[in-house]
């Protein structure tokens, strides 16, 4: 379940970090990596920028309650997914899925790495 709420938590920060990142990027230039892309409009990356900061501070503030409510952060995160997907087209549907799917990979690869 943990592992889910990272894997869940990475996707609505749309983290697409390269193999070779040894750093963690801000929400920003994850934000400007996924306008790139998804060929984002500007429109897109204002609203998909507001949902992230929305879910940034929804889970800020369960950290800093103390809260290791699970369920609420895995909530949270996918609430934020599912109004980002509503932001996208079709094909930028397709491809945010790939970026998923290729950050499950790198994440599971890094656990295995580190075990």
């Amino acid at each position: 379940m943990f592992r889910s709420i990272i894997f869940s938590l990475i996707t609505v920060l749309l983290l697409v970090n390269s193999l070779n990142a040894q750093e963690r990027k801000s929400p920003e230039e994850r934000l400007k990596i996924l306008k790139a892309k998804l060929n984002l409009t500007e429109e897109q990356t204002v609203q998909i920028g507001k949902i992230v900061a929305k879910s940034k501070d929804e889970m800020k503030k369960l950290r800093d309650e103390g809260s290791a409510d699970k369920t609420k952060a895995k909530s949270i995160l996918q609430e934020a997914d599912k109004e980002i997907e509503k932001i996208l087209d079709e094909k930028q549907k397709v491809e945010y899925k790939k970026l998923k799917d290729e950050n499950k990979d790198q994440i599971k690869e890094k656990y295995k790495n580190k075990k």
